[in-house]
């Protein structure tokens, strides 16, 4: 079974920190759901979610912004997350900037507001 959040740009712009919050709530639920990318459709961010039962796929998700410049900056950004213990699961624009949707393992102590 899937699940489709919808998240809207003025929520994340406002606070990222509530809107991870949300994602992450709603992976919590008895049945235990997996982040499997996100797209954006006018101004509504799409998580798609999946049923998932092994403790391996429980994450932490997170929405932070990535850095203005061109693609390496944002590449570099990603790259540095990954070696940090960060999956990524998909990139947006909202309110002027482009952002990421991340995950890493519940159990670890990431400094989830990466600057």
């Amino acid at each position: 079974m899937n699940r489709v959040l919808k998240i809207y740009e003025n929520d994340i712009i406002a606070d990222s920190r509530s809107t991870s919050d949300v994602i992450n709530s709603a992976c919590s639920h008895a049945r235990g759901m997996k982040v499997t990318g996100c797209c954006r459709h006018n101004d509504v961010i799409l998580i798609v979610l999946e049923e998932s039962q092994a403790a391996v796929d429980k994450l932490t998700y997170v929405i932070a912004p990535l850095p203005e410049g061109g693609p390496d900056e944002v590449i570099g950004e990603m790259a540095s997350r990954y070696f940090a213990g960060f999956t990524t699961f998909g990139g947006f624009e909202a309110g002027g900037k482009f952002w990421g949707l991340f995950g890493h393992p519940r159990n670890s102590e990431k400094n989830l507001e990466k600057s």
